[in-house]
């Protein structure tokens, strides 16, 4: 069933059937944490939702009965934010200014596949940036042939940068070019790996961010 009939509404959403009741309009207010509450779920979106499939890939297994992004909403949200600063007066901040998402703690893949040991991202210049590895001996869940893949999440403009599939674990690095109008912003930098043969993932890495 597609679009309204009677007093719901079908949909396919992420390949799957929805149906859902008839949104009802309200005159009521909402109070000031329910204002906070959405903004941190659309704060959440804004990340998750900028690199759909590897989210896809990444919780497709973590929970039955919940898409893949719901999983991941619940298992970031108790940790994916930044308290204020308790010296800081929260009645004279925006919400932007008061809710910021905690970028380190961000995870949008997890599995048995090893994580980069001893991952870094280093910024060469304004141009690119070159994420490395060290060898490790081979095992179920390391293997030369795992592929790695990255995201550089622009905290400035909200924005993600990635590619889920670069090179095999072998290579031990690669490099990718930074846009040109992000080079002044604030970025941050994660990679994980995934086994193409088997389907398995691996957990996503934090690596670091341009914020000194």
């Amino acid at each position: 069933m597609i679009n309204t009939t009677g007093a719901v509404i079908g949909k396919i959403s992420r390949g799957q059937n929805v149906i859902t009741g008839l949104r009802e309009d309200t005159a009521r207010i909402s109070s000031e944490s329910q204002v906070e509450q959405q903004y941190r779920f659309k704060l959440l979106l804004d990340f998750f939702g900028s690199i759909p499939d590897l989210v896809d890939a990444g919780f497709k297994n973590r929970k039955r009965h919940q898409s893949a992004a719901n999983a991941a909403n619940h298992y970031n949200y108790d940790h994916a934010f930044l308290s204020s600063d308790a010296s800081i007066s929260t009645e004279t901040l925006s919400l932007a200014q008061k809710i910021k998402l905690n970028c380190p703690a961000l995870v949008y893949s997890i599995g048995p596949v090893n994580g980069p040991n001893c991952g870094t991202a280093v910024r060469n210049n304004d141009a690119t940036c070159t994420f490395s590895w060290l060898n490790y001996p081979q095992s179920r869940n390391n293997q030369l042939i795992d592929r790695a893949g990255f995201v550089i999440w622009n905290a400035s403009k909200n924005k993600a940068y990635y590619d889920g599939d670069v090179v095999p674990r072998s290579a031990l690095q690669f490099t990718v070019n930074i846009p040109a109008k992000a080079k002044n912003d604030e970025l941050h930098f994660y990679m994980h790996f995934h086994n193409r043969e088997s389907r398995a993932v691996g957990r996503s890495s934090y690596l670091g961010s341009t914020v000194q």
